[in-house]
């Protein structure tokens, strides 16, 4: 007697991808009967940042001439504005790197100095990636 149940036929997946080129959807039919597919959406996985790490973050960067704000908001949230756009809540993904929270396939990196300071980060957008210096 078999525990787990076979599945007779072939399953049909189908994956949707971010603009970055990652998958960030799977839909499959498991059932005939169900009309729509089932859908698991990627969620990035997340990290607690200590706040010291987070105060080390904040300040004004430039990029290109234009100014680039990286503040905490609420306590313990991590935000990036850049005039003339909204201003954008920042997730930890890993150490020193974080994923826009409302816009999939954009992300932040924060590059640490030899001296342990946070002097650059790297903003990556499915356009390319772009260095902003620390004011």
């Amino acid at each position: 007697q078999e525990l787990i149940p076979r599945i007779s036929g072939s399953l049909m997946f189908n994956f949707e991808t971010n603009d970055a080129g990652e998958i960030s959807l799977v839909k499959m039919k498991f059932e005939q009967a169900i009309n729509d597919p089932i859908e698991f959406k990627h969620e990035p996985t997340t990290i607690d940042v200590d706040q010291a790490i987070l105060e080390s973050y904040a300040g004004d960067y430039e990029l290109s001439g234009t100014e680039v704000k990286v503040y905490i908001k609420n306590g313990n949230k991590l935000y990036l504005f850049v005039a003339g756009q909204p201003e954008y809540e920042l997730v930890a993904t890993a150490k020193h790197k974080f994923s826009f929270k409302t816009l999939e396939g954009f992300k932040v990196e924060f590059i640490e100095s030899e001296a342990g300071t946070f002097d650059e980060i790297k903003i990556i957008q499915p356009n390319g990636t772009f260095t902003a210096k620390r004011k």
